[in-house]
Order: structure tokens, then sequence, then C-alpha cells
């Protein structure tokens, strides 16, 4: 146990030594990159365009997303290929994925319809002449068709 939190610390110190021998070597290539374009009349503003970009994430840590066997994958990318490839849902012939209505779905929607229709009976939403219907997209549709004018 002693040895491993030994090593831990050794090895925590390293990662730190290493870590601030890189901040100062970035700190440096930036003091002299201010001091060549300020020598060039430009902003110090493209400093920060100039020094090279950290990565946000350890690339030790990546994990591939797929199957075990290939042939599984080359299946699902045939069945829907927008999953796997970004550029397929830019294409003309790209028709979108069908969405299937699980029973939870219907059960849910008809529970919300049935929640709406009892809360227009009830008595203070009637006094005050509230009415609560589901919203009326045709007429929006209508209105995003747009015809130029004829002279």
């Amino acid at each position: 146990m002693v040895e491993e939190t030994t090593f831990l610390k050794q090895d925590f110190k390293q990662k730190e030594n290493t870590l601030l021998a890189d901040f100062l070597n970035m700190k440096s290539l930036k003091e002299t990159v201010e001091d060549r374009l300020v020598k060039q009349d430009q902003s110090l503003q493209t400093v920060h365009m100039l020094c090279r970009p950290r990565p946000l994430y350890n690339d030790l840590n990546k994990v591939a997303i797929g199957y075990k066997n290939p042939l599984c994958l080359t299946r699902a990318k045939q069945a829907q290929p927008a999953l796997y490839n970004g550029h397929e849902i830019l294409k003309y012939n790209h028709a979108p994925a069908k969405v299937h209505n699980t029973e939870d779905t219907l059960e849910i929607a008809e529970i919300t319809r049935k929640k709406m229709n009892a809360k227009m009976t009830d008595p203070e939403c009637v006094t005050h002449k509230v009415k609560i219907a589901p919203h009326d997209y045709s007429k929006e549709n209508l209105l995003a068709t747009f015809t130029p004018q004829k002279q």
C-alpha cells in the first residue's frame, strides 16, 4: 500500500512537472510571437490564432463505437446510413427514418388529449373563456410557402 502511494505521488509529480514545462514553453513562445507581431505592427489578438491548439480530450481514453462482428456493422450501415455518415443527410435523395409509434407513445398522446378535454370543462376555464386546443400547424404551413408578386 505504501509503495503504491509513493508510486502515485511520483507519477503525479512527473505529470505536474511536464505540464508546468509545457506551460512555460507556451508562455515563452507567446512572448516571442508577441514581440514579432509588435515589431510587424499587428494586433496582439492574432497571437492566440498562431499558438498551437491544445487538445480538449485525451487520446488514450477514446472508445470506438461499433459491433464485434463487422457484418452486423455493414448491415446496420445499409439499413440506416444517415446514422453512421452525416453526409447522407445532405443528399437530395435522403429519406428520413420512419418513426414507429409504439403503444406507449400512443397511450401518452391519448392521456394528454384526455387531460386537455378535462381542462376545458374546468369551471375556472369556463368562466374566463379559456380555449385550450392543440396548435393548428396548417395555417403556419400556408404562410411558409412564398408566392412572389405578379406585376
